[in-house]
């Protein structure tokens, strides 16, 4: 990137120089040394113009001015490297690496190098099910949801849904874990895990029920889910109710009544009990000596 130029004059001489055989030229100087700096690779034809300095105007007219032969030269500037810092995005996070980027000599970047960092496998949910719990008045009262997972870097948390809703985050480096879930819908849910590994990278797995009519009475109707093997019930309105009573014979109300004895037909049918019974020929004497809540208006 540098050429020097070396000539003897006497101290009152002043010198130019062009690297372009004369095209262009220096500003005139004293001395007897000139670098030409900034050269790329390639030929340069280098000349050198003395002038006379004792002369006004600096001698520069073409009777004081000596002018060289050109002198060919050529720069082969070889490219350099170097090894710098790099990173690269993995998820939200990022992870460190190195690469080897190339300088021309003049020190400018002519090509940036490849990263080596490598992102670290992301993680997967090989297993994913939902289990179940106890019944309570019809209704499962919990499930618990069990994922497993493989991943190349360190696991971060689990979030657990009901299709976008969130439902629990289990914050946890296991690969495998479960949570009892509690707050369950009366109607299919679509449970999703979703796990998250230290850079932010993450995988999914669902597992969406479905749900039909399993039984239904006088105060409401049953649905079983699969494959969670879940249940629940939607309570039947009053009028609802009161209705399957109207068109019920007398005998198999009460029979259902002493059959479940289930206080939840007060609830939902009391209020209908006498239209009910009078519809049928009420016997008043044995329906206050069965325990049938339906009786007790």
């Amino acid at each position: 990137s540098f050429y020097f130029i070396f000539i003897n004059l006497v101290s009152h001489h002043l010198q130019l120089h062009s690297k372009d055989n004369g095209s262009t030229w220096t500003s005139a100087q004293t001395g007897n040394k000139y670098t030409f700096s900034g050269l790329s690779s390639g030929s340069y034809n280098i000349k050198v113009k003395v002038i006379n300095g004792t002369f006004g105007n600096n001698g520069q007219n073409s009777l004081n001015t000596k002018e060289s032969a050109a002198k060919s030269v050529t720069l082969v500037c070889n490219n350099t490297t170097k090894t710098v810092s790099c990173s690269k995005t993995c998820g939200t996070g990022s992870v460190s690496g190195t690469r080897v980027d190339t300088y021309n000599c003049n020190g400018a970047l002519v090509a940036t190098g490849t990263c080596n960092a490598t992102c670290p496998t992301a993680p997967k949910v090989t297993n994913f099910n939902v289990t179940s719990g106890p019944v309570s008045n019809y209704n499962t009262v919990s499930v618990t949801l069990a994922a497993t997972v493989t991943s190349g870097a360190n696991i971060r948390k689990y979030e657990f849904y009901n299709g976008n809703t969130l439902l629990a985050t289990v914050t946890t480096s296991s690969k495998s874990t479960s949570k009892v879930i509690n707050n369950l819908s009366s109607s299919a849910m679509n449970f999703r895990v979703k796990v998250y590994d230290q850079y932010g990278q993450t995988a999914e797995s669902t597992v969406t029920e479905s749900c039909s009519v399993s039984s239904s009475d006088y105060a409401r109707t049953i649905y079983k889910c699969t494959p969670t093997g879940r249940q629940f019930d939607n309570k039947n309105s009053i009028s609802d109710c009161m209705s399957k009573c109207h068109n019920s014979s007398y005998n198999s109300v009460i029979q259902e009544c002493i059959d479940k004895k289930n206080k939840e037909y007060q609830q939902w049918c009391s209020a209908n009990a006498y239209d009910c019974n009078f519809a049928h020929g009420p016997d008043l004497g044995s329906c206050y000596n069965v325990d049938c809540p339906m009786c007790n208006y």
